[in-house]
């Protein structure tokens, strides 16, 4: 199992091939086929909010779990920093600081950001005062080139 965490495999891999050399020792125990290991050996526990369901806990011992992966870094960019991004954004690169802003505040995921145009966004009272409206449509990338 230590090698597949060499070959950078998932949790759930390790821990599926883990489960499986477990029932599989298990098994070969019930059949009296390895002289070493008794079958008292591969203990039961109650699956966790069931009452009668159980499982055979995995008798290995030092298993290597990869790490949980990390998202993307550009989603854990600290609070303090977004305010001074968008400033920036308006005296470096004015055109998309609205951008820059609804992609920070307004939920709107990337892909959807950059089809985005100026007769798609609607101002709700005096200079958007209220608001904004985004219009966000499916575009057929076909019809357009």
């Amino acid at each position: 199992m230590n090698e597949l965490m060499k070959t950078e495999e998932t949790r759930m891999t390790v821990r599926k091939a883990e489960r499986t050399l477990t029932l599989f020792y298990e098994f070969l125990a019930k059949k009296k086929l390895l002289v070493h290991v008794d079958e008292s050996v591969f203990k039961k526990k109650i699956l966790y909010g069931t009452s009668n369901q159980k499982y055979t806990v995995s008798a290995f011992q030092g298993v290597i779990m990869p790490r949980k992966k990390q998202g993307h870094i550009a989603h854990d960019l600290p609070e303090q920093y977004i305010l001074p991004l968008i400033e920036l954004a308006v005296k470096v690169a004015n055109p998309i600081a609205l951008g820059v802003y609804m992609h920070c505040f307004g939920g709107i995921r990337q892909g959807e950001l950059v089809n985005v145009r100026r007769s798609d966004v609607t101002s709700i009272g005096f200079f958007g005062e209220f608001g904004l409206v985004v219009k966000l449509q499916q575009t057929n990338m076909r019809n357009e080139s």
